[in-house]
């Protein structure tokens, strides 16, 4: 009899081993995991004080709010076939039309992140020929989009990025890595089966 307990607690230890390892960790957003359907997710940031906006025809749900203390647009992406979601962008309200107002507030967010989540991983910042940083056009070299800057941090479970975007805005990613293989998987599987 007490053989059979400890045969069965050791096999009881080792489906509960094995299983802690096989489990996923993904990356979070407002301490919300980034997986599930892109409604079970909108509707815990909906508790948070979201409003929906609309939903696009892929799939793909806006929700307005703050983040950091601005207005923003939350776009929560999904994969194409079963609807995941795989990425959540933040992409603040403010348009700026001042260089180094963008700039600086861009690396204000490069410092809060890296309080975060430690040193960053990728650090980009160049302009496309004929613009030069200093040249007194970087607004309108990001309008043309002739200006990069993006920075990201890479984790076990994801990516986080910040972004300048045209017409002269700043954006955050939140990549979940299983997720966002997921969502090149199907879409690749979409692209096959079309050609």
């Amino acid at each position: 009899m007490i053989m059979k307990k400890v045969a069965f607690l050791i096999c009881l230890f080792s489906i509960l081993y094995n299983a802690g390892f096989t489990q996923e960790n993904h990356l979070t957003f407002k301490g919300i995991p980034i997986d599930g359907s892109v409604e079970s997710f909108a509707a815990k940031l909906k508790q948070d004080g979201y409003t929906e906006e609309y939903t696009s025809d892929n799939g793909t749900m806006v929700l307005k709010g703050q983040f950091a203390n601005e207005d923003c647009g939350i776009f929560l992406l999904p994969t194409p076939q079963t609807k995941t979601i795989w990425k959540v962008a933040v992409i603040f309200d403010k348009k700026y039309t001042s260089w180094s107002s963008i700039k600086t507030d861009f690396n204000e967010f490069k410092d809060l992140f890296a309080k975060k989540y430690g040193k960053l991983t990728h650090d980009y910042h160049f302009f496309s020929s004929p613009y030069y940083e200093g040249d007194g056009y970087e607004m309108s070299a990001l309008e043309l989009d002739k200006c990069r800057y993006w920075a990201s941090f890479e984790m076990p479970e994801g990516y986080i990025s910040i972004k300048l975007i045209s017409p002269g805005q700043i954006a955050l990613g939140y990549e979940d890595k299983v997720n966002s293989a997921l969502e090149t998987k199907e879409s690749e599987k979409r692209a096959l089966d079309d050609i």
